[in-house]
């Protein structure tokens, strides 16, 4: 449930930060329930992560894969019309970017972690 509600979060976050900079801004219905599902979608398979018989890259092309499938597929059940070519380009973006911000959060975090295990005198 933490994961599903973490997308949530990030997936709103995502959509409203493309909606600034998209130059047609149309919020309806499907628009909402597009965004909320794939952001608990998201969030849902984020699992493949957790899995030790992964390795990173194969988890994250099992994730994108889903993702895309999943975009298509509500882009069929609704007839919102995306392109494909922009649709892959879109979600590789933002792939590049969701990585950029973890690879940023768990090095602060390491560092924090480090910081704390200095100070309590296990480690000199």
């Amino acid at each position: 449930m933490k994961r599903i509600l973490s997308g949530l979060e990030i997936g709103s976050f995502i959509f409203l930060l493309i909606s600034l900079f998209s130059k047609e801004t149309f919020i309806n219905t499907e628009t909402i329930l597009f965004v909320l599902s794939l952001s608990g979608v998201v969030g849902a398979v984020t699992v493949v992560f957790d899995l030790d018989t992964l390795n990173f890259l194969t988890a994250l092309l099992i994730h994108f894969c889903v993702i895309v499938a999943y975009i298509t597929l509500f882009n069929v059940i609704f007839q919102l019309d995306f392109s494909i070519p922009t649709l892959l380009l879109s979600t590789f973006v933002i792939y590049i970017i969701s990585y950029f911000v973890v690879y940023v959060h768990l090095l602060i975090m390491t560092t924090n972690l480090n910081k704390l295990i200095k100070k309590s005198g296990k480690v000199r």
